[in-house]
């Protein structure tokens, strides 16, 4: 106890309260990169994927979607001078696929000449037709020619464009009140839009194959799987690179004096 004539202590300040320092954010963790062995398998699946869609689509494709052959400038000339109608009898002697003697206008021995370039047997045929004057037998020779006389082997796809173009040029030339020539160019347009792949809807032609669709897609996935990690890691790449740049150019400046 301290003696009664001491003073008495002053009184201390208090400590000062400790400040409060904010919560610190926590670290993000580091993204995983996908494995070598996950991008591999990812890689693997595309290619296998693609690789079997793609030789059943051009299977399908070289079978019900050609494309038109390629003709002689000829044979498109001469099919357009059989867009208008004879106006005397013929002259040209030509000979048919029986063997026998046919005489034509020039427009037609001019095209039934330019279709020889092409196969002797498909001039010899197309003579035969344009000597018919009647128009319904004439019609009903230039079906007989595209539909009948035409093999549907890939290898005639030259003669098979050419006779279509004769017989829709001859055609035109042909009464449309009678329903027998309609049907017939009805079914020669038939005839061409299924052979070729025309934009024109076929109703035989058959639907892409399933298995194109059952491996086109995973190969598709696959595809964007990867495209998207690779533009991940192009996107992390370049932030970083960012970021250190802007750290060098702050380091360099806090160095000047």
């Amino acid at each position: 106890m301290p003696p009664p004539d001491a003073a008495p202590e002053p009184d201390r300040p208090s400590d000062p309260p400790a400040l409060s320092r904010p919560p610190t954010a926590p670290a993000k963790a580091p993204r995983r990169r996908p494995s070598v062995a996950f991008l591999v398998g990812l890689l693997a699946l595309a290619l296998a994927s693609g690789a079997v869609a793609g030789l059943q689509y051009q299977g399908y494709a070289a079978v019900h979607l050609r494309k038109p052959a390629k003709l002689p400038r000829c044979i498109l000339k001469s099919s357009m001078g059989l867009r208008k109608p004879a106006l005397s009898s013929g002259t040209e002697a030509r000979e048919n696929a029986a063997g026998e003697t046919v005489y034509l206008t020039r427009a037609e021995d001019r095209a039934v000449g330019c279709a020889s370039l092409i196969d002797m047997k498909l001039s010899r045929q197309l003579a035969g037709a344009l000597a018919e004057q009647d128009p319904a037998l004439r019609a009903q020779a230039f079906l007989k020619l595209v539909r009948d006389d035409t093999p549907a082997d890939p290898a005639f796809d030259r003669q098979a464009v050419a006779a279509y173009m004769f017989a829709s040029s001859v055609f035109k030339t042909l009464p449309q009140d009678s329903a027998e020539i309609r049907a017939a160019q009805e079914e020669i347009d038939l005839l061409q839009t299924c052979r070729f792949d025309t934009k024109r809807p076929c109703p035989t032609r058959p639907p892409i194959p399933p298995v194109v669709w059952l491996t086109g897609v995973p190969a598709a996935a696959a595809v964007l799987g990867l495209g998207w990690i690779g533009g991940s890691a192009g996107v992390a790449a370049l932030q970083g690179w960012w970021r250190r740049r802007k750290q060098r150019v702050d380091a360099k400046r806090k160095a000047r004096p």
